[in-house]
């Protein structure tokens, strides 16, 4: 009786946290209980990119991924001059480490090395059937000086050899756009990309549809078959008027379109799909998700074969980038009742990845102790808690 008595006082206090946080108009932090122990434990931090290495004033915009090896390949901006978007002269670049991310290599420069015309805001997947890492990224102007004549560019590179070298970048412009002559231009949706179980390799594009200055953006998911051959966009969006997305697969093969707000709200927004992204539901606000207007990550995660878990990376205020937090869905994303600060200062993008053994590795952008405005990225290994585990 005693522990029947305990289990509704646990159901009464979320539920009053639920209400609370909707009451404020979601401008509180949301309070999933009482935790006894982490989600994860932060083994070790490492500093992988930070404003002045190489020359380069500003580093931002992180993605990361596994490869087959367990090889971790980390992408960024390398922004020259200033810590603006594109047009500017940044350049994309890697790093990789064989070691769990104990230690990592110099970096390599995947794009923007023999030019002053950008290219940059990463997306980085690791197609484990063709044993090959794609680095999707945008090249040329800038997403609101575009116009249809001089417009950005959706751009492919691969490695064969996780991470080492890069393929000379390839241009995939012309496929998505086929039969959207109304679209100016589009960016891709920095962090971590997608592969479905059958092999489908998806990352999403934020599209302007007009010529107005801060207007709408439509968010398409991109698909490919073939390894990142060839590329097809969905024939709807996940959002008339959202920001950059992830797509994770849930239990079930549907599809969980994450979507960043941009003006309305003070939370996360979300779509499906049940046909392998090349359709989408109506968009959703999931309340339990606070959003800063700030892009986010989101994986399936798996240990030891337990269950599906999704885990997603976002900085968790309603208002501020600051506390990049980890939450966690037991339930394909209907609910997320458990979240971790990471970062709890001033902190924004970030991205995460599963490695072999079961562990997490992330990487956040930080609020450097430079005081110039810029970011450290910087790599976190965490180890699973016996919540996770159990």
């Amino acid at each position: 009786m005693k522990n029947l008595k305990t289990i509704i006082i646990a159901m009464l206090m979320m539920l009053a946290a639920i209400g609370n946080l909707s009451a404020q108009g979601g401008r509180g932090i949301y309070q999933p209980g009482n935790i006894a122990e982490p989600l994860f434990t932060i083994a070790d931090s490492t500093v992988l990119f930070s404003p002045g290495d190489a020359g380069s004033k500003f580093y931002r915009i992180p993605a990361i991924c596994t490869t087959n090896t367990g090889t971790l390949i980390v992408a960024a901006d390398k922004r020259w001059n200033h810590s603006g978007d594109l047009p500017a002269d940044i350049d994309v670049v890697t790093r990789r480490s064989t070691d769990g991310g104990r230690t990592w290599e110099p970096a390599v420069t995947v794009a923007g090395a023999d030019s002053e015309i950008g290219s940059g805001d990463p997306a980085i997947v690791f197609d484990f059937v063709r044993n090959t890492a794609i680095c999707i990224f945008t090249h040329g102007n800038g997403l609101w000086q575009s116009t249809p004549d001089n417009n950005a560019h959706i751009m492919i590179a691969k490695s064969s050899d996780d991470g080492k070298t890069w393929s000379k970048p390839v241009d995939i412009n012309d496929q998505l756009f086929a039969g959207h002559p109304d679209w100016v231009t589009s960016f891709a949706g920095s962090g971590h990309a997608c592969q479905m179980r059958n092999g489908r390799l998806l990352f999403v594009i934020q599209v302007r549809t007009d010529t107005t200055w801060g207007g709408k953006l439509s968010c398409y998911a991109c698909y490919s078959d073939d390894g990142g051959d060839t590329w097809h966009a969905s024939k709807v969006p996940g959002d008339y008027n959202g920001d950059e997305s992830k797509i994770v697969e849930l239990s079930d093969g549907r599809l969980m379109m994450s979507i960043r707000r941009r003006y309305e709200g003070y939370h996360r927004r979300m779509s499906f799909s049940d046909d392998g992204g090349e359709t989408w539901s109506e968009t959703s606000v999931h309340p339990q998700i606070l959003d800063p207007a700030c892009n986010g990550d989101v994986i399936n995660y798996s240990y030891k074969g337990n269950r599906n878990i999704l885990i997603h990376t976002i900085p968790y205020h309603s208002q501020l980038r600051k506390n990049v937090s980890l939450l966690v869905s037991f339930d394909d994303g209907k609910t997320w009742p458990w979240h971790q600060s990471l970062v709890p200062t001033g902190s924004a993008y970030s991205s995460i990845t599963q490695l072999a053994d079961g562990t997490l590795g992330c990487v956040v952008e930080r609020n450097s102790p430079l005081n110039n405005g810029g970011y450290d990225l910087v790599y976190y290994h965490l180890i699973p808690s016996n919540i996770i585990r159990k």
